[in-house]
């Protein structure tokens, strides 16, 4: 695992050692060995991978490979779980923010689609595959897992992305802060297309119950596998 953590740093191997880890997280043994991912700095490195990166394909597979990390976790590291949670919903609320199109000149689109990466996090993102994302990444599944571990939280989420996840403790990786780089519209219509799926409204929840939400930096209300 720190062999492809030192590995991951690399663009031109980054995808394939994604495409590696989640055909490894379907193995069956692979399930106990979360435990391990859920504190190893690897585990960083996906995130900002799903924050960062503008391939979408890219995404796609992280986004896969987040997926099917959530329930694992939720058995073999619940704590590293909630601690993590605000970086699991600020995945959802950029990706959800996915530009698509053709632009003429792309790298003058990169500028405009997304500001500048933080310098002191060394990332140097994954370029798009064509001009322009092709294709907006796939959050249904993910929303789906969130939303089965952390129904509360994401209502409110819902509410208001934005400044659910300014407020949520985990800092932008990018110069501009988290107002520049999210679309709180197109979040919420992809947002509230999955609790659809659902079947949930989450606009209509208007009364939520006392101690409903999960702390991110607490060791209560640790997601149970139901």
């Amino acid at each position: 695992m720190s062999e492809i953590f030192r590995c991951f740093s690399s663009t031109s191997a980054r995808l394939q050692l994604l495409i590696f880890l989640n055909n490894y997280s379907s193995h069956p043994g692979f399930p106990p060995h979360s435990k391990v991912l859920a504190n190893h700095p690897l585990l960083d490195s996906l995130v900002l991978s799903l924050e960062l990166d503008r391939s979408s394909t890219a995404c796609a597979v992280s986004l896969t490979l987040a997926s099917k990390l959530l329930p694992f976790l939720a058995v073999h590291a619940p704590h590293a779980l909630v601690f993590r949670l605000p970086q699991f919903i600020s995945i959802l609320a950029r990706v959800s923010s996915w530009h698509t199109g053709a632009p003429q000149d792309a790298v003058e689109d990169e500028t405009l689609v997304l500001p500048d990466v933080n310098p002191d996090l060394h990332w140097h993102p994954l370029p798009f595959t064509f001009n322009l994302a092709a294709f907006a990444p796939e959050t249904g599944r993910y929303f789906s897992q969130l939303y089965y571990l952390f129904p509360w939280n994401l209502v409110k989420f819902a509410r208001d992305p934005v400044e659910y996840v300014e407020q949520s403790g985990f800092e932008c990786p990018y110069t501009a802060g988290w107002t520049a780089v999210l679309d709180k519209a197109a979040i919420r219509t992809r947002v509230e297309a999955s609790s659809r799926t659902n079947g949930c409204e989450l606009q209509c929840l208007n009364i939520l119950p006392p101690g409903a939400f999960c702390e991110p930096h607490s060791t209560s209300n640790i997601p149970e596998c139901r």
